[in-house]
C-alpha cells in the first residue's frame, strides 16, 4: 500500500530547483520510518539518498558517521572529495556540508534525520547550522518527529526553522490509515480475525499500523490467537495500546536466556559498552564472548562500532530490555558496573551516572562534580550544567564548590536570575564568601542593576587577589560606561586589563579587550572598537569559548552596519550560530533582536517581523526577561509606523515596567523618553524632558534627540529642526547609523514642515549617500523619494512607495509621505488619503499640511 506522502515528496524532490526542508511530523507507530524508506530506497535509483537514523552520540560522532556512511554508498568519494575536503578542516560538520554542496552541483541529494526530537541540543543546533549552509543547494533535507514528544529543545529548533524562506520549508502531518487499509494489513499478516475485533482494533489504534501490529503480536503472546492464526479469545481479552516497540519485541523473542543476560548488562552499561568488560562482569570465557556476539551480530541486534566497542543496532532494542528488568536488578547492575569502571577508566560522568542510577548517591556526587568541573574548563557549559544538576538533585545540603560552580555556569549560560537564587542559597547557608560576593556583583551589573552591584563592591577590598582584583575593576567600568562616566570607565577596565596580563588569563583577556571595545564604541571610538573587538575574538578563539565568539561577532556587526550592511548580515548570522551553539538563550534571542532591527529599519520588514517573533517566542520558552524590554521597545516602533499607536504605546508601558523590575534605569529612562514622542504624535500635549546630562555625553544628546521629536509632532518645527540638526551634529561618530536613523531620518521631513525645500533636498540627499556607501536601503527613504523626485522634476513614482507602504501595513510612514508630499505639490486626491489615513489611525493631520 502506497501513501499519498511519499509521492508528494518524490515529487518535489525530483522538480527542487533550490534547497527545500520537509517537516514531517506524525505520532509513533503511524509509519514515518517505513515511508522515508520507501521514499529512500526509491530516491536512491538515480540520486544521492542518506538515511540517518537517531542513534546516540557526542556531536563529533554524530557527523563523522555521516560522513562514513557517504563513503561507503558512493565508494568513488573513499579518496576523493572526502579526503581532499578533510585537509581543509579537521570539523566533521564542516567537511559534510563540503561534500555535500560539491555533490549536490552534479546530482540531487535526499537527507533525512528521522526520530530527530530525541536528539540533544548541540546536534539540533549544528543539523539547523547544516540546513541553513546547504539550504541553496539541490538538497532536500527531511525531518521526521513525532509531535507527541516535542520538548523545549526541539521547540525551540522548529520555531528557528521560520528564519529559513518560507518557500524551501513544507510542513507534512502522516494520519492514520483508513479502516480498509488496517484490515488489509491484517491478512496480508495472515491473521483471519473477526470484524468485531478488527473494528475495535481500529479505534483504539485511530488507524495507527504500528499500534495495530502491536495489539496483534500481545494477543498471539497470550494465547489469544492460536497457532493457525485464529482469534480463540473474547471481547473483554483485547489488550490497550501501549508503544510502538512492536517488531523490537518480537526479535527479543528469538534470543536465548544467555544472551538476554549479556544485552541487560549491555542496556545498563550505556549506548556502547565494551564487550570484554561485560565478560569479566559476567565471568565469560573468551570462546563464549566470540560465540554469542557473533549470535547477536548476524541476529542484527547489535553492531560494531570500533575495536572491542559495540552497541545495540536500534536504539529501542536497548530501552526494551533496560525497562523489562525489576528496578533492584537494574540499581545491582548500576552499582556493579560503577564500581567495576571506579578501577579501570576515567571517566568521573559515566561512573557517576551509574552510581546516580544506582541509588548509591554519596558515591555519585564525588564523580558528577568532578564531571561538571571537568565540561566547565573545557568551556562546554551547557553540558557541564546538565551534570550538576543532577548533583543538585541528590544534595539537599550543597556546600560551597558546587554552589559556586552552578553559579558560574548559570552565568556563563545568561542564567542571571536562577544564578542569583544559587547566590541566595549560599547566603542563607552562610556561605557567602568574597568570592560568591563577587559573582553576585557581576550577575548584578549584568542583570542592569547597577546600584545592587555597586553595594557589594563597597563592602569588598579591592587587592584582595589579583582574581577578585580584575572583576572588581571590570564591574566597575563596566557601571561607569554605562553611565556614562568615560574616564572613570576608561580607567577601570585599563586596570582590568593590566591585571589580566599578569595572570596571563585567556578568558579574563577575552572579557576586558571586549569591553574596551564598548567603552570605545559608545564614545564613537568605532575604529579603537574594532580592534578592541579583534583582539577579544583571538582570545576567545583560543579557548573555544562559543558565547564569547558570538557577542563578539554581534559586536563586529555593530560597526560592519556603518561600513557595509551585508558584511554585518553575514556577522550577524554568525554570531547567530555560536550563540545557539553555546546556550546561552539570552544571547540568542538580543542578537535576533539586533538582526530584525537591521532588517526593518533597511525596509526589509516580512523579514524583520519574521525575525522578532522567533526571538519573542523563544524569550517566553526560555524564561528571559532580561532582554524582553528591548523587543517590547522595538515593537513600538514598528507599531508606531504602522499606525497603531496604542498598541505601541502598550508595548512601550511593558519595556518600562520590565526595565524597572529588572533594574536597567539607562533603558527605563530611553522608554519614557520614546512615550512621550508617541503621546506627542497621538496629539496628546507633551512638555520637553528635563537634560540635567553633559550635552556632549550619549545620554544628553539622546535626550535632545527625543525632545526634537516631541517638539516636531507638537507643531514647533523650527525648533525641533534646530535642535535636531543640533544633536545629530554632537552625536556625529558617536553612534551608529542604525542608533540614529530614527532621528536622522526624520531631518529631511521636518525641514519641510518648516518651508525650507533646500534643506529638505539637502538631507535627503546627505542621508541617500550615506545610505549608498554602506549598501543599505532605509524605510525613510521610500517616504521622501517621490517630494524629493518631484522637486528635482521627475516622474514622483509615488505609486510604487504607495504599494510598498501597504503591502509593509506602514500606514503611519505612507501618512507622512502623503503629508511630504502634499507640502509642495498640493495635490487634493493626496489630501483625500490624508484625511483618510488620519480618520483610520487617530492622528491630527491639520497643523502638518499648509495652504497654497
Amino acid at each position: 500500500m502506497e501513501r499519498v506522502e511519499k509521492n508528494r515528496i518524490i515529487e518535489e524532490f525530483r522538480g527542487m530547483k533550490n534547497g527545500k526542508l520537509i517537516l514531517l511530523s506524525g505520532e509513533e507507530g503511524i509509519g514515518k520510518t517505513t515511508l522515508l524508506n520507501d521514499i529512500c530506497n526509491e530516491i536512491s535509483k538515480e540520486f544521492f539518498c542518506f538515511y540517518i537514523k537517531y542513534f546516540e552520540a557526542s556531536v563529533d560522532e554524530f557527523f563523522y558517521s555521516i560522513l562514513e556512511r557517504i563513503k561507503k554508498e558512493v565508494p568513488s568519494l573513499r579518496l576523493g572529495i572526502v579526503e581532499a575536503i578533510s585537509k581543509k578542516s579537521s570539523d566533521p560538520l564542516n567537511i559534510l556540508i563540503s561534500i555535500v554542496t560539491v555533490m549536490s552541483s552534479f546530482k540531487n541529494i535526499l537527507m533525512i534525520f528521522d526520530d530527530v526530537e530525541k536528539y540533544n541540543r548541540e546536534i539540533l543546533d549544528r543539523i539547523l547550522f547544516l540546513i541553513r549552509s546547504i539550504i541553496d543547494s539541490k538538497v532536500m533535507i527531511i525531518i521526521s518527529y513525532d509531535e507527541n514528544f516535542v520538548n523545549k529543545n526541539f521547540s525551540e529548533f522548529l520555531i528557528k526553522t521560520n528564519e529559513l524562506p518560507q518557500e524551501s520549508i513544507i510542513k507534512i502531518k502522516i494520519e492514520g490509515l483508513s479502516r480498509e487499509n488496517i484490515n488489509d494489513i491484517i491478512k496480508e499478516m495472515g491473521y483471519t480475525l473477526p470484524k468485531y475485533l478488527t473494528d475495535k482494533i481500529y479505534n483504539a489504534t485511530q488507524g495507527n499500523p504500528g499500534k495495530m501490529k502491536e495489539i496483534i503480536f500481545e494477543m498471539k503472546s497470550k494465547g489469544l490467537i492460536d497457532g493457525d492464526n485464529y482469534w480463540v479469545g473474547t471481547f473483554e481479552d483485547i489488550p490497550e495500546v501501549k508503544s510502538h516497540k512492536y517488531a523490537a519485541l518480537d526479535i527479543m523473542n528469538s534470543l536465548d536466556e544467555n544472551e538476554k543476560d549479556f544485552l541487560l548488562y549491555a542496556s545498563v552499561y550505556g549506548k556502547d559498552f565494551d564487550i570484554f568488560h561485560i565478560a569479566k562482569l559476567r565471568n565469560m570465557k573468551n570462546d563464549e564472548l566470540i560465540e554469542l556476539v557473533n549470535s547477536l551480530v548476524d541476529k542484527k541486534i547489535i553492531e560494531e562500532r570500533s575495536e572491542n566497542v559495540y552497541s545495540f543496532a536500534r536504539q529501542e532494542y536497548r530501552e526494551i530490555l533496560y525497562q523489562s528488568m525489576s528496578n533492584i536488578k537494574r540499581r545491582y547492575l548500576h552499582k556493579k558496573i560503577g564500581e567495576f569502571l571506579e578501577k579501570s577508566c576515567d571517566c568521573p560522568e559515566i561512573i557517576g551516572n551509574h552510581f546516580y542510577f544506582s541509588g548509591e548517591y554519596e558515591r555519585a556526587k564525588k564523580y558528577l562534580l568532578e564531571a561538571a568541573e571537568r565540561k566547565f574548563k573545557e568551556n562546554n557549559y551547557r553540558y557541564s550544567y546538565e551534570i550538576i544538576k543532577k548533583y543538585m538533585e541528590i544534595e539537599s545540603n550543597p556546600d560551597i564548590v558546587p554552589l559556586s560552580l552552578m553559579i558560574d555556569i548559570l552565568i556563563k549560560l545568561g542564567l542571571y536570575k536562577e544564578a542569583l537564587r544559587y547566590v541566595e542559597i549560599a547566603k542563607n547557608k552562610k556561605l557567602e564568601n568574597i568570592d560568591i560576593l563577587i559573582k553576585e556583583a557581576y550577575i548584578r551589573y549584568n542583570m542592569g542593576d547597577y546600584e545592587g552591584a555597586e553595594n557589594i563592591l563597597a563592602s569588598i577590598n579591592e587587592n584582595v587577589d589579583l582574581e577578585k582584583s580584575f572583576y572588581y575593576n571590570l564591574i566597575r567600568g563596566g557601571i561607569e560606561l554605562r553611565r556614562a562616566n568615560i574616564s572613570n570607565a576608561e580607567d577601570n577596565l585599563k586596570k582590568a586589563l593590566e591585571i589580566a596580563w599578569k595572570i596571563r588569563d585567556n578568558s579574563f583577556l577575552a572579557i576586558v579587550h571586549k569591553e574596551l571595545g564598548n567603552l570605545n564604541y559608545y564614545i564613537g571610538r568605532l575604529d579603537e572598537a574594532y580592534e578592541n573587538y579583534l583582539q577579544s575574538y583571538q582570545f576567545y578563539e583560543k579557548i573555544n569559548d562559543y558565547e564569547g565568539l558570538a557577542r563578539i561577532y554581534n559586536n563586529i556587526s555593530l560597526i560592519d552596519i556603518n561600513r557595509d550592511v551585508k558584511r554585518a548580515l553575514d556577522d550577524y548570522q554568525k554570531s547567530l550560530f555560536y550563540a545557539d551553539m553555546s546556550g546561552n538563550a539570552y544571547l540568542s534571542i538580543a542578537i535576533r533582536l539586533n538582526l530584525s532591527q537591521l532588517y526593518f529599519w533597511s525596509g526589509k520588514v516580512k523579514e524583520a517581523e519574521k525575525e522578532i517573533k522567533i526571538g519573542f517566542e523563544l524569550s517566553e520558552i526560555s524564561g528571559e526577561q532580561e532582554i524582553r524590554h528591548s523587543i517590547y521597545s522595538y515593537l513600538s516602533d514598528i507599531y508606531l509606523l504602522k499606525g497603531n499607536f496604542n498598541e505601541a504605546i502598550k508595548k512601550v508601558e511593558e519595556a518600562i515596567k520590565i526595565s524597572n523590575v529588572t533594574g536597567a534605569k539607562y533603558f527605563e529612562s530611553i522608554y519614557e523618553l520614546k512615550k512621550r514622542e508617541i503621546l506627542a504624535i497621538k496629539g496628546i500635549e507633551q512638555e520637553q524632558a528635563a537634560n540635567p546630562y553633559d550635552p556632549e555625553s550619549v545620554m544628553g544628546i539622546t535626550v535632545d534627540l527625543y525632545n526634537s521629536l516631541i517638539l516636531l509632532y507638537s507643531g514647533k518645527f523650527k525648533d525641533s529642526s534646530e535642535l535636531l540638526e543640533n544633536a545629530l551634529r554632537r552625536g556625529e561618530g558617536k553612534f551608529t547609523f542604525i542608533d540614529t536613523i530614527i532621528f536622522e531620518g526624520n531631518l529631511p521631513f521636518v525641514h519641510l514642515l518648516n518651508g525650507n525645500k533646500l534643506k529638505f533636498i539637502e538631507s535627503y540627499e546627505k542621508l541617500k549617500k550615506k545610505c549608498d556607501s554602506i549598501n543599505m536601503d532605509i524605510l525613510y527613504l521610500h517616504s521622501f523619494a517621490p517630494t524629493y523626485k518631484y522637486l528635482k522634476n521627475f516622474n514622483p513614482e509615488l505609486e510604487n512607495e504607495e504599494k510598498f507602504m501597504v503591502d509593509n501595513e506602514l500606514m503611519f510612514l505612507l501618512l507622512k509621505t502623503y503629508l511630504i508630499y502634499y507640502n509642495v505639490s498640493y495635490d487634493a486626491n493626496i489630501l483625500e488619503k490624508i484625511k483618510e489615513i488620519s480618520k483610520n489611525i487617530g492622528f491630527d493631520y491639520i497643523k502638518f499640511i499648509k495652504s497654497p
